[in-house]
């Protein structure tokens, strides 16, 4: 009797790491800034984030062969760090900065971004920030770009509730120049039919990282493997690529 009481002790602790996949449901939590996620006109998750989830829910379901639940909450970027610093939510895309590193754990890398000051295709060369000084700088509302950018008190900063805005605006003339990744640039002159050479790039401030990272709170942690063997396998099949790229100008 006592022998059966042990292996069954034995059993429990060597099976209670694996996945039980029929009951968990793995929660992620995306940025609702255009284009990475947002609510389209009949009101459904659309967004490039959301694109990734799908793809990353269809990968881990042919890895794991079992029924598998999936939560995405699109949420403003601070609530998103907020969901991953919590365990609220445990998978997020964040950029690689030492910061997300201290409350999450990275699973591999998802793309690269150039953080981009834009102007018309006629605006005179700069060589610097600081030759922005007394003209209008349009941003997306919550984003960061560096203490370059984001310290800098001498600038004329543009609060925008979008980019496809802004890109309006500079267009019109109501603005000088756009400060943005690259890949939001380029989603929002395609959203506005407007061609990348109605543009011109005055400044590439530094490059941005993305990254899908799981909390640290998360009790998902035994899925870390599977999800970073599905992110190979995506990166493999060129569909991050596919998701990721076309909006940028060949």
């Amino acid at each position: 009797m006592v022998k059966h009481f042990f292996l069954i002790v034995i059993l429990f602790c060597a099976f209670r790491h694996i996945p039980q996949t029929e009951a968990d449901t793995l929660v992620f939590s995306s940025s609702s800034v255009e284009p990475w996620g947002y609510f389209n006109d009949s009101k459904l998750p659309a967004g490039l984030l959301v694109e990734l989830n799908k793809a990353l829910q269809e990968q881990l379901q042919t890895q794991v062969k079992t029924h598998l639940l999936f939560k995405n909450h699109i949420r403003p970027y601070p609530r998103v760090i907020n969901d991953i610093k919590t365990g609220r939510a445990d998978f997020a895309v964040l950029f690689y900065t030492a910061e997300s590193l201290s409350y999450g754990d990275t699973l591999g890398e998802i793309s690269k971004f150039d953080i981009q000051v834009t102007g018309r295709k006629n605006a005179p060369e700069i060589t610097q920030l600081n030759d922005l000084i007394g003209k209008k700088i349009g941003y997306v509302r919550g984003s960061k770009y560096g203490p370059m950018f984001d310290n800098n008190e001498k600038l004329s900063k543009v609060s925008l509730s979008s980019m496809e805005k802004g890109v309006d605006m500079l267009l019109k003339g109501r603005l000088d120049a756009l400060i943005c990744l690259d890949q939001t640039l380029y989603h929002s002159l395609r959203v506005r039919s407007v061609a990348p050479s109605a543009t011109k790039t005055l400044l590439v401030l530094g490059s941005a990282r993305a990254d899908l990272f799981i909390s640290k709170r998360s009790d998902m942690h035994s899925y870390s493997p599977l999800v970073k063997e599905a992110l190979v396998q995506l990166h493999k099949k060129g569909t991050i690529k596919a998701i990721f790229d076309p909006n940028r100008p060949r």
